[in-house]
């Protein structure tokens, strides 16, 4: 069930995301998405999973939910193609993925669901 609200979670994280970069790019803010920021309000909301739960495969589970289902959801959103990976985000996992030569996130995304899925389980 805690599996499920982390979806819910992630889906407002995506649309506020969305809408501050909307925000941004309608007053010419340079910096589209304070992913900093994002990145600790994320982390502060996994802590009372953690005290939940108590179970870390829970919250590498969780963390990488982040990561298979944010993404294309935010694509969604922001009218990109589902597996965009942007060459000039400033997200620390984008600039990672390009450096290390890859052109989408479909294969990323398709083994953190699998991963995050074994881990789901393996925290029970």
């Amino acid at each position: 069930m805690a599996y499920i609200l982390y979806l819910f979670v992630n889906a407002g994280i995506a649309i506020l995301n969305r809408d501050e970069r909307e925000h941004n790019l309608r007053h010419r803010i340079n910096k589209q998405i304070n992913h900093f920021i994002w990145g600790g309000i994320y982390i502060a909301l996994m802590i009372p999973a953690w005290f939940i739960i108590h179970s870390w495969w829970f919250i590498l589970a969780i963390t990488l939910q982040h990561l298979w289902f944010f993404a294309p959801l935010f694509n969604i959103l922001i009218g990109m193609p589902v597996f965009n990976l942007s060459k000039t985000s400033s997200a620390l996992t984008d600039r990672a993925l390009v450096a290390l030569g890859f052109k989408s996130t479909e294969k990323v995304i398709l083994a953190t669901f699998i991963i995050s899925v074994v881990l789901l389980i393996k925290s029970f």
